[in-house]
């Protein structure tokens, strides 16, 4: 077996790890805070990790962008090739992060609102009258 196949492995047993103890987990948090704290604590702890992660690894998973064509100049067709990375004020090697636009802040809103906002309400409530197991 590939060294890549082997760590691929690993990673899909972690996360099935982690997605198992997960509402064990919970519901162990929930016999001391109420559902909304652990909610809170829990959405915390989610984006402090995700903003170390993108402190450790700024480049992780972004693939370079493809570069723009200059004003006035025409798009490249589908299927043309486009201009080489390093030209036209992309640097190559250099990912840019794109930031959603302005337009689309209410469908992001609303999408949060419902995951992981109100799921992990709900399984808090959930599992505060259920069994975990």
């Amino acid at each position: 077996m590939q060294t890549r196949n082997v760590a691929t492995y690993v990673q899909l047993v972690l996360a099935m790890l982690l997605y198992g103890i997960s509402f064990v987990s919970t519901r162990i948090a929930l016999t001391a805070l109420g559902p909304i704290t652990v909610l809170s604590v829990r959405l915390l702890l989610s984006a402090v990790f995700l903003v170390v992660l993108d402190a450790v690894l700024p480049n992780a998973g972004r693939r370079e962008p493809e570069p723009r064509p200059a004003a006035g100049e025409p798009r490249p067709a589908a299927g043309e090739p486009g201009p080489a990375a390093g030209e036209r004020g992309v640097a190559a090697g250099e990912p840019r992060r794109r930031w959603p636009l302005r337009s689309d802040l209410p469908a992001i809103l609303l999408v949060m609102l419902f995951q992981p906002g109100l799921y992990f309400l709900a399984e808090n409530f959930g599992l505060k009258q259920v069994s975990a197991s």
